[in-house]
């Protein structure tokens, strides 16, 4: 379709498609402080410029799922839609006023005017990629976790590594769930990442970009 892209640029990753979104490969290259944004009920993975998204009994919708700073491109977006066909996105900068970039980012000794308006730099450049990505606002009935040895009933959030915390968002009284069952959760993840990995080919892969997955 004429506006299916993944938008970057102005500090927000988003994904337009026309049809609902169950996962997603995205691969990317810079030094950039990244963090989830509204990413309820979809399970992000990071590992070296490469994000793995995955639908938790949803859909990924078209608002920024992802904030920035720093210097950030996108190299290439794969999909993966509810029917599991496989998408490649096409990267699309939106671009910020050049006058706006020069007066957040200019510190007057190593960024000319002209390079401004060839990358998608917000803010300030940190000294190395920081990542924090959380999923929220998830739900158990119970059967998934334990909390101190008794099973957990309600809102939890699913750290990056895979923790899962109570609590519908992180916050200093969040404690660490003991999971008894992945099962439902596991296959819909892998059978996600195996339609990933099936149309997926060393060709691919962008030089100076790695998986490890």
């Amino acid at each position: 379709m004429k506006n299916d892209y993944i938008y970057y640029g102005n500090g927000k990753i988003r994904i337009n498609y026309s049809e609902d979104i169950l996962g997603f490969d995205i691969r990317l290259k810079g030094t950039y402080d990244i963090e989830s944004h509204q990413s309820e009920n979809f399970y992000i993975s990071y590992n070296n410029d490469r994000l793995i998204g995955v639908g938790l009994g949803s859909v990924l919708g078209g608002k920024p799922f992802l904030n920035y700073t720093g210097h950030l491109e996108v190299l290439e977006c794969k999909i993966i839609t509810s029917d599991m066909k496989s998408v490649n996105i096409i990267p699309k900068i939106v671009r910020l006023d050049k006058f706006e970039a020069i007066r957040d980012d200019f510190d007057g000794s190593n960024t000319n005017f002209e390079d401004m308006n060839n990358v998608g730099i917000v803010g300030e450049i940190p000294r190395v990629t920081k990542v924090k990505i959380v999923t929220e606002n998830l739900y158990t009935k119970g059967g998934q976790f334990n909390l101190n040895g008794t099973e957990y009933k309600g809102y939890y959030h699913l750290h990056q590594d895979g923790v899962a915390m109570t609590g519908k968002s992180h916050n200093e009284s969040s404690e660490v769930l003991d999971r008894i069952s992945k099962e439902k959760t596991t296959k819909r993840i892998n059978n996600t990442l195996r339609e990933i990995r099936r149309t997926s080919t060393s060709a691919d892969i962008s030089s100076g970009t790695g998986g490890g997955y």
